[in-house]
């Protein structure tokens, strides 16, 4: 007798993107966005139509279900909202009855929504509910359909439930994230932030300052370089927070912001001036250095593999190809990719379409695994940024016993430093000068403000 086909579902749900896809015996059979049947951009509820779309192509019996994936840890990512609050003392107070009422309503009992939906639509929930990394989903996303059977992997994003970004290798069926970058510093919310000030609708409108910046002057990179943040040669970034709202209040930038680049943010809808076609140009300058540093430190000769040690060195050694994924990867467009590509010496460098939220969930069950107990993060004392140090850092796999040693995180309302995002991380611990093997003790670093 033939043995029952391994019939996973993966979910993406409750941030924005919401979507599910359905992968049998390996095979990605459907998948499908839930805002194809709600006509709600960028909906981010469960995606109750998606799933039922997906169980009926794939012709799933009620009892067919293997498990299900979801493509984030929404409890990691509570305990990090909760210690960002606690960082942020006062300035949080307006923006924290909001973030923790959506919490206890829907997103901190993840497991019954998915339970509740699937049995509403009338199929059997199975034993098995698994939950994968947010940038390991990210980079399954991107290797998995990819034609390469080896390659580094690249994931940046706004941020995952610590992670802002990510370089990893993958080989054959399996995927590991080896070094990452962690909240507060994040290239993602750093375009989002000049998203917001050019009068765009953040997690959203992205798209619109990419395109305006063909049309501006890239006037303003001196001033992002030398005020705004610290570029490493590896691509990392480390913001200067005086100059953003995100971590507690319900804004990207604030006045300091405003008075650096001339005015205040752009009224939405309201005529779009030279200047917002600069500071287009100037953070898609600012964006693409970083994103070929990054690329350069995922070779084999870079870097990450010069301080990784033998078996780190070994992993990325002759991985030429470079899958990309991440929402700040859209952002980059595909003539900077090409550029991107040439600039780092790779070869080709597979960019999947959509790398957004709502593609996680075909890559969410390579890499599911249940919750661990999450991280302790802590406070430190942010100090104004010098250039050339490096933020990157090992990529350190959950724990299921025991508790690592760090500092109190830094906020984000809702989910996430940006209203509406998938979560926002907490700050650093350790110097962050050099990209340690996983698994190294954290040495003690500079602070940064929560």
């Amino acid at each position: 007798m033939a043995a029952a086909p391994a019939t996973i579902l993966g979910i993406s749900a409750l941030y924005h993107d919401a979507a599910a896809a359905l992968v049998v015996d390996g095979e990605v059979v459907a998948a499908a966005q839930q805002e194809r049947f709600s006509r709600r951009k960028h909906d981010p509820s469960f995606p109750l139509d998606a799933i039922r779309y997906c169980l009926e192509a794939g012709e799933v019996p009620v009892d067919g279900l293997t498990a299900v994936a979801y493509y984030d840890k929404p409890l990691t990512t509570f305990v990090r909202v909760l210690k960002s609050y606690v960082a942020a003392g006062p300035r949080g107070i307006r923006t924290f009855p909001k973030a923790m009422t959506e919490w206890s309503g829907r997103k901190l009992w993840t497991s019954l929504e998915v339970e509740r939906g699937i049995r509403e639509l009338g199929w059997t929930m199975p034993k098995q509910l698994l939950y994968a990394e947010h940038h390991v989903s990210h980079a399954a996303a991107a290797f998995y359909p990819s034609p390469f059977e080896r390659a580094a992997i690249v994931t940046m994003d706004g941020v995952g439930e610590w992670a802002t970004s990510s370089i990893g290798v993958g080989r054959g069926r399996s995927v590991e994230l080896l070094r990452e970058q962690r909240f507060p510093d994040s290239l993602g919310l750093l375009y989002s932030a000049f998203t917001h000030h050019c009068g765009f609708q953040v997690n959203s409108g992205e798209y619109k300052l990419m395109g305006l910046a063909p049309y501006g002057r890239p006037t303003y990179v001196d001033r992002i370089l030398d005020d705004l943040l610290e570029l490493s040669d590896d691509g990392s970034v480390r913001l200067d927070l005086r100059y953003f709202d995100y971590l507690a209040g319900g804004r990207m930038t604030n006045r300091r912001f405003d008075d650096l680049f001339g005015g205040p943010a752009r009224s939405p809808e309201s005529e779009i001036t030279e200047r917002e076609c600069d500071l287009a140009r100037s953070i898609q300058e600012v964006v693409e250095r970083a994103v070929l540093g990054t690329a350069r430190t995922a070779r084999p000769d870079g870097r990450a593999a010069a301080r990784a040690g033998r078996r780190r060195r070994a992993q990325l050694r002759g991985q030429r190809q470079a899958p990309a994924r991440g929402h700040v990867r859209r952002r980059v467009g595909p003539a900077r990719s090409r550029r991107r590509r040439q600039r780092a010496g790779l070869c080709p460098v597979g960019a999947p379409p959509g790398p957004r939220a709502a593609t996680h969930a075909p890559a969410a069950r390579r890499h599911a695994r249940h919750l661990p107990r999450p991280r302790l993060l802590g406070r430190r004392r942010r100090r104004r940024p010098r250039r050339g140090r490096s933020a990157l850092r090992a990529h350190r796999r959950p724990r299921r016993a025991g508790r690592s040693r760090g500092r109190p995180a830094g906020p984000g309302p809702g989910g996430g430093g940006v209203p509406g995002a998938h979560g926002v991380r907490a700050p650093r611990s350790g110097t962050g000068r050099s990209w340690p093997t996983p698994g190294t003790p954290r040495s003690s670093g500079r602070s940064t403000s929560g």
